[in-house]
């Protein structure tokens, strides 16, 4: 089963319970950044606190960083 969620991850659900997210977002407004490194990989920000790291070729989202606690 594939359920969207509010952040707009998309999760598989298998049968057995277990979850594998999909997809993965920004889950809060807008993208305020995107930079393209040479090794090709990208990197977004967000004003949800977040710095994104994809691949595009493997289509994968690789890693996600909050850049600060502070309110």
């Amino acid at each position: 089963m594939l359920v969207g969620l509010r952040d707009g991850t998309i999760m598989e659900v298998a049968a057995d319970g277990s979850k594998k997210a999909i997809m993965s977002s920004h889950s809060d407004g807008e993208v305020w950044g995107l930079s393209v490194g040479t090794n090709g990989k990208i990197a977004t920000s967000g004003d949800d606190n977040k710095v994104m790291l994809w691949d595009p070729e493997g289509r994968k989202h690789l890693k996600t960083l909050k850049v600060t606690d502070r309110k």
